[in-house]
């Protein structure tokens, strides 16, 4: 099986089991051989990870990270498609997984409003994972999630992240025009806070 042309998915795609040992804990080690035998005895060159098959609602956030680095890495150059199930119960788990997902799957572009106010830390991460160091831009995620999260819980619409840009940049780019609403000024200092805690 080769990419189609038009960037559609063709042939079989194994969707695949998550090993365990004997304890339940996830076994990276078996990946490898997996990969292996996908591609050497069944002809398959395409995955499907962490979807119901995977028992992903059985995965906390962390193990599906690993798996994905993993299967990514382990079938890199040996398979044409790596499909990483990135849906969860929580949205913000959701985000979370997919921003490494595409990486892992080598995207190299993204669009979006906070890389107006964090793009230098995503442009670390984006860095550290090209260059090996899996924790570094791990760390560096979950500072961007915790502030996204928070953002999140604060309504985290225009006003919100036009306070955070404003915060970051030192530029005052205005309110929303109505009738979106600015972001009060007990949140303005709440976000404030919170970025400087995080990335300060």
């Amino acid at each position: 099986m080769a990419p189609a042309a038009d960037g559609k998915v063709t042939g079989l795609l194994a969707a695949t089991f998550t090993p365990f040992t004997a304890q339940g804990e996830v076994n990276l080690s078996v990946i490898g051989p997996y990969v292996d035998y996908l591609t050497e005895k069944q002809g398959v060159k395409g995955i499907f990870v962490n979807g119901t098959t995977g028992e992903s609602m059985s995965l906390s956030v962390a193990e599906r990270k690993l798996l994905a680095e993993e299967w990514c890495q382990r079938a890199k150059g040996r398979m044409d498609n790596v499909i990483v199930h990135a849906g969860c119960m929580s949205l913000k788990d959701s985000q979370e997984l997919q921003l490494l997902a595409a990486l892992a799957m080598g995207a190299n572009g993204a669009v979006g409003s906070t890389y107006n106010y964090i793009g230098r830390y995503v442009n670390q991460l984006i860095s550290a994972f090209e260059t090996g160091d899996l924790v570094r831009a791990r760390t560096i995620q979950f500072k961007v999630q915790e502030l996204l999260g928070y953002a999140i819980k604060l309504g985290f619409d225009i006003g919100v992240n036009k306070q955070l840009m404003a915060e970051v940049s030192g530029l005052f780019l205005g309110p929303p025009r109505l009738p979106l609403m600015p972001c009060s000024p007990a949140h303005a200092q709440l976000i404030a806070q919170k970025y400087h805690s995080i990335f300060v």
